[in-house]
């Protein structure tokens, strides 16, 4: 196809070609022959077109068009070298007048076919001066004939006639030998033409231009037939606005037949083009109602998704069901197991209660003991020197207990976290885990939900301190291995100075007891006489009880060790102070077997309340996981369901763009 434009300003006449690549040929020319014939696999590459064997038409394709067809094809193979060379150039590229004829027809001025450059070209587009330069802005579109047509060029000159053409002129030359209206060529190529505009007759937007040779043309005198062909056409279906036998080598014929359209354009191209305008805008108004029909059918079919809130509340009752089916029977297993010895913690005290028996700082025989007496200057330096030594020795043991009672507090905590995670399945919300997931929980929980924050804030800060709990047990029993508390030689008035401690003076007369006691045997034998009624007292404090105790264990270490020399005392006293105060310490951890499993209750009890009982919680809840972001994470069917939303409102607002677009007023031009 080539188009050729009035351009008053330009010289010299030009071309512009848009020309084929090998993929384009390929996709937009070569497949459709396969595809139309049909000729079976459609070539991957214009190479395997070229170079492997055509394949044979079927035998129930028998018909001149499509044979026709068939040798056109074969031209693309046959003369592939002749035209390659326009693949290669660039899609557009300028030529000059000369060189026109090269890209646009398929013979040279002597008739002779030549050319074959025209089957790798899109189009041409040729602008130069018309010979009058007065007629404005005006364009002819070369199109091939029917006979002249390959698989595709029909509905591309429909698609020219219908969109880009004003006026058709017809031209047929008749053979000066003799020759008739063709049924296919002929006829064919008007009724593939009537189909630009339907709605306007093509009588009125036609000529024909019967192509007349002279006598003494190469072609011979064809007039007989023109004017038969002319008296033979009201025999025809085909109508014009305009039949002209003219010799169209012959300018100032040619120039005659332009004056013709001209005038008839003049006196017409109002009413056509009102026709056509008005055709085209019946289209739209007819178009435009069917597509509003369709965009309401698709302004229906994404209805807003009502379902969401439905499928929330639907959601949020399962979930809350789980987590107070969860956490609830959890607590009351804790509180079953509250009063029961932590077989964890007691093993862990075992241990260090046993490595308490083993001390290495323990002197072991009177030679040692003798051995630092020298090297110290006394027996009561040595002692006290034994008693720093065990002291500081227990005390390192008992450290070994720090953070065991967390321990048992931080597996609780998992196991809560594994619940929501997994059983509750507030996983999705993110992939920390275990005692994280609750510190993640208080750090995410937004600040206005207070008691659903506080309870996940408070059992991740829930900690407790070895100071808190184990060293204020066993600091004051270690304590007791000092000098000053227990002295080497326990006299008369060291006794009596810890009796006025621990009894009432007006119970005792501490001047009398002296006379009546001189010795720490006789205050020991009275002690052991008054002790049981003291124990027995209802009114005595504890503390009392206990102390009243320890002074009837020292005296009778006092008195036992009376008769031994100061090395055996030293070691005996070390050895015996170093065990009491290990049975003390024992005795009270002992009574502290079942703190974890107190504290563990405790925490988790509060925990529950505050996220389960607390005022207002379950709206709490409800207005977290009721977030966007988080009822996705939790339940993967609303992240579905926000795609889908998403997808709808997109939908919707371009629906209602076309609909504002697509108004009847709009639609009318005229």
């Amino acid at each position: 196809m080539s188009i050729i434009y009035h351009q008053p300003e330009v010289e010299e006449t030009r071309g512009k070609v848009y020309s084929h690549s090998e993929k384009s040929l390929l996709e937009e020319v070569i497949k459709l022959y396969y595809e139309d014939l049909p000729l079976g696999t459609k070539p991957t590459k214009l190479s395997d077109f070229i170079n492997k064997g055509l394949p044979p038409l079927p035998n129930n394709i028998d018909t001149a068009v499509d044979q026709a067809k068939y040798e056109y094809l074969k031209r693309y193979k046959e003369h592939y070298h002749e035209y390659k060379n326009v693949l290669d150039l660039k899609p557009i590229f300028p030529i000059t007048q000369e060189k026109i004829r090269e890209y646009v027809a398929q013979d040279d001025l002597t008739g002779k076919q030549v050319y074959y450059n025209y089957l790798g070209v899109k189009k041409v587009e040729i602008e130069c001066q018309f010979p009058h330069s007065d007629i404005g802005q005006i364009a002819v579109v070369d199109l091939p004939g029917l006979g002249d047509t390959g698989v595709g060029d029909v509905e591309r000159m429909i698609k020219v006639l219908s969109e880009d053409v004003d006026f058709v002129l017809f031209v047929r030359k008749p053979n000066a030998g003799g020759d008739y209206w063709d049924k296919n060529a002929d006829l064919g190529l008007y009724d593939r033409a009537k189909k630009g505009i339907p709605a306007i007759p093509l009588s009125r937007w036609s000529f024909l231009i019967l192509n007349q040779t002279a006598p003494d043309s190469e072609q011979g005198d064809n007039s007989r037939n023109c004017q038969g062909f002319l008296n033979k056409l009201p025999n025809t279906r085909m109508e014009f606005a305009n039949c002209i036998i003219a010799d169209c080598a012959n300018k100032k014929e040619t120039a005659n037949v332009l004056e013709k359209i001209l005038q008839y354009l003049t006196e017409n191209i109002t009413e056509l083009d009102h026709k056509y305008a008005l055709t085209f805008e019946n289209k739209l108004i007819q178009l435009s109602k069917n597509l509003q029909a369709e965009l309401e059918k698709a302004s229906s079919v994404l209805q807003q998704y009502a379902g969401d809130k439905r499928l929330f509340q639907k959601s949020f009752k399962q979930f809350w069901d789980k987590l107070t089916n969860t956490l609830q029977p959890y607590l009351e297993k804790i509180e079953l197991a509250s009063n029961k010895t932590d077989e964890t913690f007691q093993k862990e005290v075992n241990e260090v209660i046993e490595n308490c028996n083993k001390l290495p700082s323990i002197p072991k025989s009177v030679e040692q003991i003798k051995k630092d007496r020298n090297r110290l200057g006394s027996y009561t330096e040595a002692y006290s020197r034994y008693l720093h030594i065990v002291r500081t020795d227990l005390s390192k043991q008992f450290l070994f207990l720090d953070g065991k009672i967390q321990d048992s507090l931080d597996t609780v905590k998992s196991e809560i976290a594994w619940l929501l995670t997994d059983e509750v399945q507030l996983g999705g919300l993110t992939d920390v885990r275990e005692i994280d997931f609750l510190k993640w929980m208080a750090d995410h929980i937004p600040g206005d939900l207070i008691n659903l924050k506080l309870g996940f804030k408070t059992i991740s800060a829930f900690n407790v301190s070895y100071a808190g709990i184990i060293q204020r047990k066993v600091r004051q029993h270690i304590n007791r291995l000092t000098p000053d508390q227990n002295p080497l030689n326990l006299t008369p008035d060291i006794v009596m100075l810890l009796l006025e401690e621990i009894l009432d003076p007006q119970q005792i007369d501490i001047n009398k007891m002296r006379d009546i006691s001189p010795t720490i045997e006789q205050i020991k034998n009275w002690w052991e006489k008054h002790l049981p009624g003291l124990l027995n007292s209802d009114d005595a404090p504890d503390e009392q009880k206990f102390k009243s105790q320890l002074l009837l264990l020292k005296m009778e270490q006092e008195v036992s060790s009376n008769n031994a020399e100061k090395s055996e005392k030293v070691l005996i006293k070390i050895q015996k102070n170093h065990q009491l105060v290990i049975n003390l310490c024992k005795s009270d951890l002992d009574k502290l077997l079942s703190e974890p499993k107190q504290l563990t209750y405790a925490m988790v009890a509060e925990f529950v309340d505050r996220i389960l009982y607390a005022e207002d919680i379950k709206d709490d809840w409800e207005i977290f996981l009721n977030d966007e972001q988080v009822r996705q994470k939790v339940w993967p069917e609303f992240k579905t369901m926000a795609n889908r939303i998403k997808i709808q409102r997109d939908w919707q607002s371009l629906v209602e763009q076309i609909m504002d677009i697509n108004q009847l007023e709009n639609m009318r031009f005229l």
